[in-house]
C-alpha cells in the first residue's frame, strides 16, 4: 500500500521507511512523490502543525500520509520554545536557539522540560489518527555533548543518569526519546489496523498456520542444506516447536491475499539467566516469495518486537559452503545478513554434514540495545 512521508529530510524518511515497510506500505518521500508543497505551520499546537501538513499532502495524493511536529517545552518559559522550537526567537543556528534558552533561565531554579512528538497518520479514507510522544527531563546549566542535534546539548531526560541527550549514544535516544515513543504507538496502531486487500501483512503466528509453515520449511529441509536438519518434522512435533518458542518470544508470519509466504521467530540463545538479553532469530520464505524483500520486512519487524521486549543481542546461525557456492546451498543468507547490519561473529569449520559433504556454520550477530548497568529486565511475550 503506498504511504507518503510529508518531509524531504532523508534521514526522517529513511527512519519512517525503515519502520513501515515491514508492515506492507510502499513508502515515498513528498519528493518521490512528486508533491513539491511547503505547508505553513499555523497551528498553535504540535497535533495542529502534524495535521496540516499530513492533511495538505493527502488532499493532492489521495493516500495514506504520516506528518510530524515535535519540539521542547520548558516549564519556566511557559512552553516556549513549544511549537517555535525550529526557529526560536528567530534565531539563525541551533547554538544561538540553545543559549537563549539557558540564558530565559538564568538564576531560576525551575529547570524541568520535555521533548514532545506528535505524529498524524491519514487513512486511504481520509480518517486521521494523532500519536503524541512525550520524553520528561529538565535542562542542563550548560551544553555538554557532540552525539546530537537541536536541544539535545541541554536537555537532561528523566531516564538518563544526569547526561545530557547529546552525551548518550544514539541508540539510547532511539529507544526512548518522545519520537520513539510516539512511532511505537503509531505502529501498534497500524498493526492492529484492518489489512487491505492484496498487501502483504505481517502478524503473529497461529496454530492453525502449522501446516503451512511445515510445507515452507520442508522445502529446506529436503532440498538445501540451508538447515542442517535433514529429517522433515512431523506435523505435531513442529505445532510443539511453535507452542514452545511462542510462549516467550515473538513468532511472525507475513502472508499475502491469504497465503502464508514466509516467517521469522525468535528463540533462546542460551539457557541461562545471564544471557536473557540475547537471542537466536531465524527467517524462512518460500522459494517463490524470494527476491521481493519480504525478508528484510519479516526481519525488522521482528527486530522491532525484540527491541520493545528489551532484547539487546541477535545472534543467527548461518549455514554456508566451506568452499564454493553449490547446488544446495550459497552465501545469500549471510550476505542478506550482513546488509542487514549483522557482523560476523565466529565461524565453525566443516561442522554440518548434509548430501554427502561439509558445510561450514557462521555465527552472525547485532546490537540493537544500549547495554547499560543496571539493565531493565526483558519482558517476555507471555507476560
Amino acid at each position: 500500500m503506498r504511504l507518503i512521508i510529508a518531509t524531504n529530510n532523508r534521514g526522517k524518511v529513511r527512519e519512517y521507511r525503515d519502520i513501515l515497510e515491514p508492515l506492507g506500505f510502499e513508502t515515498l518521500s513528498q519528493e518521490e512523490a512528486g508533491i513539491h508543497l511547503e505547508v505553513e505551520e499555523t497551528g498553535s499546537t504540535f497535533e495542529e502543525n502534524a495535521a496540516l501538513k499530513a492533511r495538505a499532502v493527502f488532499e493532492l495524493a489521495h493516500c495514506c500520509v504520516i506528518a510530524d511536529d515535535s519540539g521542547l517545552e520548558v516549564e519556566a518559559l511557559g512552553g516556549e520554545p513549544g511549537i517555535y522550537s525550529a526557529r526560536y526567537r528567530g534565531l539563525g543556528t541551533e547554538h544561538e536557539r540553545r543559549l537563549a534558552v539557558l540564558e530565559g533561565l538564568k538564576g531560576v531554579e525551575n529547570r524541568r522540560a520535555r521533548f514532545v512528538c506528535c505524529i498524524c497518520f491519514v487513512d486511504q479514507d481520509g480518517s486521521q489518527r494523532l500519536f503524541k510522544g512525550v520524553w520528561n527531563g529538565r535542562i542542563s546549566e550548560e551544553e555538554r555533548g557532540d552525539n546530537g542535534f537541536g536541544y539535545d546539548p541541554i536537555f537532561i531526560a528523566e531516564d538518563a543518569d544526569g547526561n545530557t541527550t547529546a552525551s548518550l549514544p544514539i541508540e539510547f535516544k532511539e529507544h526512548h526519546s518522545h519520537r520513539a515513543k510516539a512511532v511505537r504507538m503509531l505502529v501498534e496502531y497500524l498493526r492492529s489496523r484492518p489489512a487491505q486487500a492484496g498487501a502483504p501483512v505481517i502478524r503473529d503466528v497461529r496454530p492453525s498456520d502449522a501446516p503451512r509453515l511445515l510445507e515452507i520449511y520442508a522445502y529446506y529441509v529436503r532440498q538445501t542444506a540451508v538447515t542442517f536438519e535433514t529429517e522433515v518434522p512431523s506435523l505435531p512435533e513442529f505445532g510443539v516447536r511453535v507452542s514452545r518458542i511462542t510462549a516467550r518470544y515473538p513468532w511472525l508470519v507475513l502472508e499475502e491475499d491469504g497465503r502464508i509466504l514466509g516467517y521469522a521467530y525468535a528463540g533462546v540463545f542460551k539457557d541461562r539467566a545471564a544471557y536473557d538479553w540475547a537471542c537466536e532469530t531465524t527467517v524462512y520464505l518460500a522459494p517463490d516469495a524470494r527476491r521481493r524483500g519480504l525478508g528484510r520486512r519479516l526481519y525488522e519487524a521482528l527486530e522491532a518486537r525484540l527491541g520493545e521486549m528489551g532484547i539487546l543481542n541477535l545472534y543467527a546461525c548461518v549455514a554456508v559452503p566451506a568452499g564454493e557456492d553449490d547446488e544446495y546451498l550459497t552465501r545469500a543468507s549471510a550476505e542478506f545478513h550482513a546488509r542487514m547490519g549483522w557482523r560476523l561473529a565466529g565461524t565453525f569449520r566443516q561442522c554440518g554434514y548434509k548430501f554427502g559433504r561439509w558445510y561450514d556454520m557462521v555465527w552472525m550477530e547485532r546490537f540493537i540495545g544500549v547495554h547499560g548497568s543496571p539493565q531493565p529486565p526483558v519482558r517476555w511475550e507471555a507476560q
